[in-house]
């Protein structure tokens, strides 16, 4: 599944655990002295995306929401093209 930074809070169901596994991401980037310039930039414009595959993860599903990703990029201001970004998330199994 694929979805944007801002779109996160509009998951389906099944993808819940995204939306706790962002929130420990967000807490991280925005952590003082996090050290990725790139990223903290890329969260503060709202040009992150994400991956999220569910278990049993399927190769397919990542390859689509690259896709994806490569559509929308070419969508973004292009000042802000060197900081976007996908993170891919992989459902906890444990």
């Amino acid at each position: 599944m694929f979805v944007s930074q801002s779109d996160i809070k509009n998951v389906a169901e099944e993808y819940n655990w995204l939306k706790n596994e962002t929130q420990k991401t967000k807490e991280v980037i925005e952590s003082k002295g996090f050290p990725c310039v790139f990223g903290v930039q890329g969260h503060n414009k709202q040009v992150h995306f994400y991956s999220a595959l569910n278990y049993p993860y399927n190769p397919k599903d990542l390859a689509e929401d690259i896709s994806d990703y490569l559509k929308e990029f070419e969508k973004i201001y292009t000042k802000d093209r060197c900081v976007a970004g996908v993170l891919v998330f992989y459902e906890p199994i444990g």
